[in-house]
């Protein structure tokens, strides 16, 4: 099955939204299960069979809030949507070519709440348990779309088609792994196996109808829709690397030598040579392996038996300087990133239990280095079929080329073209680890990075379009984007003329620059209000954050609390130069 990710022109006015029709999946319907209401943790997976008398090529426009996994006859579609807000949200459009007969399409959906106690957001270094949906995700409520104007309205539109929706919520236990730094990615996810694969389906209900043509202007409230800007992630299967260490068990103990002797016995249990690896029933193994590289990606495990088993999935991008897990704080050391012995593993990953025959389920992207699998077969033997990661991230290709007569610098830039490539996804990622956020600071450098190496530029367009859409009351451009918390920066606002110069400059393309002009003219005077009718910016609203700086309050320098402060002012110069 040929499948095409389409980019539709942006059209319309935002001041026209959901007042008339400007996308085709406007005039479909977001459907969600019956006995949830809004507001409620929800993972669900929708259903529908259908048949097509003829062979047709078909465009189905897709989104979800909070996220969607979108398949058909067992192909991945589409996972989405890329990272918005309701504002601005984003419809994939993809082109299918399907053939005669019958075929089944496949949403897998979730929505995750706040809970109720959302006092802090701010420390989020492993001394808080409570679980969170991640930062980056902004939401109006649960809901799936899909819509297609070349079928017919009940072959598999969502409000008129016969959609089928499975509760799948209580065989996923959501939690918090204690990380000791600052961590915001979002909930580890432990899968009931048997659960997942029982729940028993009952008709989805319509939430919100096509949007009705207002001609005074009102708009209704939720998701503006708008057209997906970025081509699809990629994902393709990865297997490799090594086994660097073998534990008898699942203890929290530094790693000895000896087990990292006992790892030449199991390479092949991550090549599979010779068939399906046997976890004999009763055993519980340890295994570190190495991907040699840092690398993004979902777990890919396909089972069979194990009745009671247990399978733990970590990612780390590094292992600590400490005797067990329970000895690491956020000053304890990584060292070489290289090593593993006499070192202790703390990551984050994924759960599950029971027994199964076929793939396991996911729901996101992890990151990092190392991964740390532990397997306890139960009451009879596990046969790992496969494993591998399924590695995503932008498709993002390497135009550039670099030559010098520093051999040092030339054995970097592999490893920062592999870096910045894990740091490309639905927008430019701070930290594919530790908080998967788009930031004012960190995009400048990597927009830069960007057109100077690599040819495809619309991950750092949408990084400029974003953050104009940041702006609310205050005027100011938010320190990170999209973000469910709002966090404020002076300092980050103006660094925002910044990349829009650096665009202007590196690519020739007047008209974009010209359509963020009104918004730039908007935050520069917003910034000069602060000087208050003085020549100096005095205090500044919001974290005013330079860099961390030993001795420096959370990365404010002199004077930049008290309103006296050089490097504040300096930092203006350079905006207004920028603008």
């Amino acid at each position: 099955m040929k499948i095409e990710r389409i980019l539709l022109p942006l059209t319309g006015h935002l001041a026209d939204a959901n007042t008339r029709k400007s996308h085709p999946a406007e005039a479909g319907s977001w459907i969600w299960h019956p006995e949830y209401s809004r507001g409620q943790t929800a993972i669900l997976r929708f259903n529908r069979r259908f048949r097509l008398s003829e062979g047709r090529s078909v465009v189905l426009h897709v989104t979800a809030d909070q996220r969607f996994q979108l398949r058909c006859d067992g192909c991945d579609v589409s996972f989405g949507p890329d990272r918005c807000d309701v504002e601005h949200w984003t419809v994939q459009s993809l082109r299918l070519d399907l053939a005669e007969g019958e075929h089944e399409m496949e949403a897998l959906v979730w929505w995750l709440g706040e809970p109720e106690d959302t006092d802090d957001r701010t420390d989020q270094n492993g001394s808080d348990p409570t679980v969170r949906p991640p930062m980056a995700q902004m939401t109006f409520r649960g809901g799936f779309l899909l819509y297609s104007d070349d079928l017919a309205p009940d072959v598999v539109n969502t409000g008129t088609a016969e959609w089928q929706v499975a509760d799948l919520t209580k065989s996923v236990r959501l939690f918090r792994q204690r990380i000791p730094h600052y961590f915001d990615v979002g909930p580890s996810h432990e899968f009931d196996v048997e659960g997942w694969n029982k729940a028993p389906f009952l008709p989805a209900v319509t939430v919100l109808g096509p949007i009705q043509q207002n001609i005074h202007g009102v708009r209704r409230p939720g998701w503006c829709l708008a057209a997906a800007q970025l081509p699809e992630q990629r994902r393709f299967s990865w297997s490799g690397g090594r086994i660097r260490a073998v534990r008898a068990g699942w203890s929290e103990e530094a790693f000895s030598a000896d087990e990292g002797k006992a790892a030449d016995g199991w390479q092949g249990f991550f090549n599979h040579a010779g068939g399906p690896v046997e976890i004999p029933a009763g055993s519980a193994w340890t295994f570190i392996w190495d991907l040699e590289k840092y690398r993004c990606g979902y777990p890919l495990l396909e089972i069979e038996g194990g009745r009671d088993a247990k399978i733990e999935w970590d990612w780390a991008e590094a292992l600590y300087e400490a005797p067990t897990t329970d000895d690491v704080v956020n000053k304890t050391t990584k060292g070489h990133r290289g090593e593993i012995l006499g070192k202790s593993f703390l990551g984050y990953g994924d759960r599950w239990t029971g027994s199964a025959a076929g793939s396991l389920p996911y729901l996101w992207w992890r990151a990092g280095r190392y991964i740390r699998l532990r397997v306890a077969a139960g009451k009879e033997a596990l046969h790992i079929r496969s494993l591998a990661i399924l590695q995503t991230g932008y498709p993002l290709e390497r135009h550039g080329e670099w030559v010098s007569s520093d051999a040092g610098w030339d054995a970097l830039m592999p490893i920062f073209d592999n870096s910045y490539q894990c740091s490309a996804h639905e927008q430019w990622s701070d930290s594919p680890y530790y908080e998967q956020m788009s930031y004012v600071g960190d995009d400048v450098l990597h927009m830069l990075s960007n057109y100077a190496w690599y040819g495809d530029d619309r991950v750092s367009r949408r990084a400029l379009v974003m953050f104009e859409w940041s702006r609310r009351a205050s005027g100011l451009v938010a320190e990170r984007y999209p973000s469910a918390w709002r966090q404020e920066s002076t300092t980050y606002s103006m660094l925002w003329p910044m990349m829009l110069r650096d665009y202007m400059m590196w690519r020739d393309d007047p008209e974009f620059v010209r359509g963020l002009l009104p918004g730039l003219r908007s935050l520069m005077a917003e910034t000069e209000a602060l000087a208050g009718g003085r020549s100096l910016v005095g205090k500044v609203p919001g974290w005013p954050f330079v860099d961390w700086v030993q001795g420096w309050h959370e990365g404010g320098g002199p004077g930049v609390r008290e309103g006296d402060s050089s490097i504040v002012n300096l930092q203006g110069v350079l905006s207004l130069q920028a603008a």
